[in-house]
């Protein structure tokens, strides 16, 4: 009779003690369940801006133009963007410009028309999204009173489909371009390589036209060959952009490896005696 009373008073306390521990945890997973509606793997919806390219229309504008800043934006994040600003600090002088909602994935091209100083000048144009850290992008505008001739290599590569040989004459071709707005007269092009150089002329480019020329160089017994080449290498002529001339490329070469072989084995004496000892020489 006593064994069965504490039996029965242990079931009543483990019912008012341990059930209302459970309780709350039955209560906490189900809310859980519910406000994922059943789908235990949770999703963060989150818009992502980035400022992807930052350019002027036209390049090179003249003094007291019309100039119109473009700025791509691109919302890389899984939900659509919230409202917010360009801005732009244009030499000294800060301004706004209003970047819609963008949806996930997508990209909309903000314009900004700015007028130019009336004097010829670079211009440094700074351009953040507002209250996005690491989102600056940053360009410089030559003003121009006349347009001027901008030389570039457009590109430079070796006449070969197979893998250059050491010490075996390679042929290049190098292309240079007019990108500029103006004919460039009458030039010259370097070319360099391990500390070997030569120079090109380069005839009169009207605007967006281009020349090809060949030179040769000479690999010397390395695994990489390095070419360099500048157009307008003589600073003859007056470029809106003087800092792109120069173009380098690097060349795998097949060197040349030693091959050592045994070419004879001779023995002396010729005819040893059975356990003699004796050397062998090596040719």
């Amino acid at each position: 009779m006593r064994t069965h009373f504490f039996n029965s008073l242990i079931s009543v306390l483990l019912t008012i003690v341990i059930i209302p521990g459970l309780i709350p945890c039955i209560v906490s997973a189900a809310d859980g369940q519910f406000a994922d509606n059943g789908n235990s793997t949770n999703s963060t919806l989150t818009s992502n801006l980035i400022l992807e390219k930052l350019s002027t229309d036209p390049d090179y504008p003249k003094p007291d133009s019309m100039v119109v800043i473009n700025s791509l934006v691109k919302n890389t994040g899984n939900e659509t963007s919230e409202p917010t600003n360009i801005i732009y600090l244009i030499g000294e002088n800060e301004e706004k410009e209003e970047v819609p909602a963008i949806e996930a994935g997508s990209e909309k091209l903000i314009s900004y028309t700015w007028t130019t100083p009336d004097t010829e000048e670079t211009v440094t144009i700074k351009a953040s999204l507002e209250n996005v850290e690491n989102s600056e992008k940053v360009i410089t505008v030559k003003i121009v009173q006349e347009s001027l001739p901008d030389l570039i290599v457009e590109d430079l590569y070796p006449e070969s489909s197979t893998q250059p040989e050491a010490g075996k004459p390679l042929n290049f071709t190098l292309k240079i371009k007019n990108v500029g707005e103006a004919t460039a007269n009458n030039s010259t092009a370097k070319y360099s390589s391990n500390g070997t150089s030569g120079e090109i002329s380069i005839p009169e480019l009207s605007a967006g036209t281009s020349t090809s020329a060949e030179f040769s160089l000479t690999p010397g017994n390395e695994e990489n060959m390095s070419v360099t080449a500048i157009a307008d290498s003589g600073n003859t002529i007056s470029e809106s952009d003087e800092d792109n001339n120069e173009m380098s490329k690097t060349i795998s070469i097949k060197r040349e490896l030693p091959d050592l072989k045994i070419e004879s084995i001779s023995l002396s004496p010729e005819e040893p005696h059975p356990g003699e000892n004796i050397p062998l020489r090596q040719q």
